[in-house]
């Protein structure tokens, strides 16, 4: 009797381990699906202001066309109904879709539903202009001047001058002893909240340089982000920071497990966009080698490759000024999809936070795959490095 109550009790705890690990399972799908589409439709209302952005300056961008943002919203409508049956409601309505998108954003007010992410608006055509006429050259000496001014605001005294910390680990450091005495004394404590409120004031500048460099002078902006701030280094191999620097940075921005779930999800997104196009630009860059010229006629039969009048997929891309405005397109879908990635990558930072960012950055751009590798190692091994809210 015993050998069996025994046996039946190892069945009972044998069953309910099992069913724990399928609800557990059930609760990461869940979170996974949440997290698709929160970034999804951030992604959307991101995509809707660049799009209003443009269309109140007279000039609507075709990269940012509707279809884009149908296609988005199509995509959270999609995760929305597969987070309604994973939750056992069976198909979801968009309005019980968009509620629970917003599930994961109770703790982050700057991306709250309604709120503006990107602050486009009420830009002049004069800011426009300034920006669109701005060189490289300028570009990296205005920077430099708000990276100066920022200096200071997470150092002290030791990052006035241009005596930043000799690293991002002791800037870290810096940045985290800052914090700890504002929360002493009340003077103290409104000291820091006015440093706060000057930081967050600098994010925001920052985050307007970004905006509209991007959106109005690509070809700078690309430029800018893969070169050295205080020079003309390309960054790469090892004129790139170490893994140990961009760790710092990352742990000095102070985020929440929330945002760093959404940047990580958010660019992984975008580089699941970007490898077909990449791998279409391969294919067609081949082709336009082999087009002929255009208005050129086909070769004659039994020049090989099965080529010729009879064949009627020849040329198979057509010919070379087909083929090369085949690539010129497939460039400016890349760069449309470089520039909204960037747009939301600043809206899920708060304006203190890419100020952070930046200035513990300097003199290197920030590194999207190096950083979302090094949030996505704390997420599992190292969530303590996460703040509770966000500042």
């Amino acid at each position: 009797m015993a050998r069996r109550q025994a046996e039946l009790e190892a069945l009972l705890r044998g069953t309910l381990a099992e069913k724990q690990a399928a609800v557990d399972r059930l609760a990461r799908d869940r979170e996974a699906l949440l997290v698709r589409l929160t970034a999804l439709s951030l992604t959307a209302r991101c995509q809707i202001e660049v799009s209003r952005h443009y269309a109140a300056l007279g000039a609507p961008h075709g990269s940012f066309g509707e279809g884009r943002v149908a296609s988005m919203q199509l995509a959270a409508d999609d995760a929305g109904g597969a987070l309604a049956v994973a939750a056992g409601g069976g198909s979801a309505s968009s309005g019980a879709a968009a509620e629970a998108g917003n599930e994961l954003l109770a703790d982050l007010p700057h991306l709250a539903p309604g709120a503006s992410l990107l602050d486009l608006e009420g830009v002049t055509r004069e800011e426009v202009e300034w920006y669109r006429r701005m060189s490289l050259a300028d570009l990296k000496a205005h920077w430099r001047t708000l990276v100066e001014e920022g200096r200071p605001l997470l150092f002290g005294q030791s990052g006035a001058a241009g005596r930043a910390p000799a690293s991002a680990a002791a800037a870290t450091s810096a940045v985290g002893r800052s914090c700890g005495s504002n929360a002493s004394g009340s003077g103290s404590a409104g000291e820091g909240r006015a440093q706060q409120e000057r930081l967050a004031d600098l994010g925001r500048r920052m985050s307007s340089v970004l905006a509209l460099v991007s959106l109005h002078n690509i070809e700078v902006y690309m430029r800018f982000v893969v070169t050295r701030t205080d020079g003309d280094e390309v960054v790469s191999g090892d004129a790139d920071a170490g893994l140990a620097h961009w760790e710092a940075v990352l742990r000095g921005v102070r985020y929440t497990r929330t945002q760093a779930v959404l940047i990580c999800r958010v660019c992984n997104n975008f580089f699941e966009q970007l490898a077909p196009l990449r791998a279409e630009r391969a294919e067609l860059s081949r082709a336009f080698a082999a087009a002929p010229p255009a208005g050129a006629g086909p070769p004659p039969l039994g020049g090989g490759g099965g080529a010729g009048p009879d064949c009627p997929n020849w040329p198979p891309h057509g010919d070379a000024a087909e083929v090369l405005a085949r690539i010129e397109e497939n460039t400016a879908c890349e760069r449309a999809t470089i520039c909204l990635v960037a747009q939301v990558a600043r809206a899920l930072n708060t304006p203190a936070q890419c100020a952070r960012i930046w200035v513990l950055a300097y003199p290197y751009p920030v590194h999207m795959t190096v950083c979302i590798s090094v949030l996505e190692h704390d997420l599992k091994f190292r969530p303590e490095t996460f703040v509770a809210t966000v500042d």
